[in-house]
């Protein structure tokens, strides 16, 4: 009997910039074989298996096969992929796709799949708060359908909805029958806009926004996060790869100041940023274009990196200077709060940048740390809090 040979190839999981392949004829030693591949990976790279895990959940790790395909909801078809693992610990479980069909990446959060929706684990990005809901009202999604999954929605329901389609989402809201958490995200469009009445209805539990143009009590600012995997500059073998081996001490990064954004989104308000950059001896202003590796490489290299408004209120730059380890400046605005206890530098007005002032500042103790708030677990226990959930356990519950 001639067996199917199976492969699986670990290769982008966020701990791991090297890379292993496995295959087996049967699932049994694929299972045993794709644990003991992340221990290895572990001991490789010298990386605490406790740190995996503790990264993760609490707990030891371990990896149990589900299934060899996952459905595309924008084509109707089913995609051949590696593999889609679980990962148990103690009594959580975690989703993971090993994609081989587009960019070789590993997610874990992974719900409503397709093979260019993967999310950000353990980052945050807008697909990564996609995947945490129980159902999507966004561009995958048929308009004529929402009224039936409006039908079957029940209580603490987590609820994630595109944010330039909040007409079409608001005009269904009084068929709504039971209490849930919104999510907006994936556009630079603000929330709550004209749809802040809402928040006085208590079926609206909590409303989680990006770019958030007020606030209310029930309104909570997300980060637009880094940019979706489906594009160069949410690469996670890239951003993996740079985090562990381009991050600098705060004291040894040779760039003052960074400066590198286009103009043209936000152009007012740039051009002058740019303006009063160009008047800072010791800012490094980039102004060509460069490899997503290389602007990481640089930002590993900066003690602070200027952050202007662009499309909209958020920036993906400022959530990969703390990824990096740099100090974003950014203007005031709605989204302060959000920044409150982070190595974030706001400011009134761009003239008070100076490079005295950012000689003054010191950041050293935030070396060799990563913010919570850069973290998909800490958002999806923040999400849970407004429901009965208790665990993560319910993430997969079909």
């Amino acid at each position: 009997m001639q067996h199917e040979t199976r492969k699986i190839s670990i290769v982008s999981f966020p701990f791991f910039s090297h890379s292993i392949k496995i295959e087996c004829i049967s699932r049994k030693l694929l299972l045993i074989s794709a644990a003991i591949a992340v221990y290895i990976l572990c001991i490789k790279q010298s990386i605490e298996i406790e740190k995996v895990a503790n990264y993760l959940n609490d707990g030891q790790v371990r990896v149990y096969v589900l299934n060899d395909t996952i459905n595309d909801t924008t084509t109707h078809r089913s995609t051949n992929v590696s593999l889609s693992l679980l990962i148990r610990q103690n009594s959580s479980l975690w989703n993971v796709l090993l994609n081989d069909t587009r960019n070789k990446s590993l997610a874990l959060f992974y719900r409503h799949a397709t093979d260019h929706r993967n999310t950000s684990y353990p980052f945050i990005s807008g697909d990564t708060f996609r995947a945490f809901a129980d159902h999507i009202f966004d561009e995958t999604t048929t308009v004529a359908t929402w009224a039936n999954t409006i039908e079957n929605m029940t209580d603490g329901t987590i609820v994630f909805l595109k944010a330039d389609m909040f007409q079409q989402f608001f005009s269904l809201f009084n068929t709504i029958n039971c209490s849930f958490v919104l999510i907006t995200h994936n556009s630079d469009y603000s929330a709550p806009t004209n749809y802040k009445s809402y928040l006085n209805d208590s079926r609206l539990l909590a409303w989680f926004a990006q770019n958030p143009d007020t606030q209310h009590s029930k309104l909570y600012p997300i980060p637009i996060g880094l940019a979706n995997t489906r594009w160069p500059q949410g690469n996670l073998n890239t951003l993996t790869f740079a985090f562990y081996n381009q991050r600098r001490s705060f004291a040894n990064r040779q760039i003052l100041l960074y400066v590198n954004f286009k103009i043209d989104t936000n152009a007012g308000e740039r051009t002058n940023v740019l303006n009063h950059a160009k008047t800072i001896q010791k800012a490094h202003i980039v102004q060509q274009k460069i490899s997503f590796s290389t602007y990481l490489d640089d930002v590993g290299n900066s003690k602070f990196v200027l952050s202007p408004q662009g499309n909209g209120l958020d920036c993906h730059r400022t959530w990969e200077a703390l990824l990096m380890g740099a100090i974003p400046i950014v203007h005031t605005s709605e989204l302060d709060f959000l920044f409150r206890d982070l190595p974030v530098v706001i400011v009134k007005s761009w003239s008070e940048i100076s490079e005295n002032y950012l000689l003054s500042l010191n950041f050293t103790q935030f070396d060799n740390s990563i913010t919570r708030i850069l973290l998909a677990k800490y958002w999806y226990s923040r999400l849970i809090s407004f429901t009965n959930r208790s665990s993560a356990l319910d993430l997969f519950k079909t």
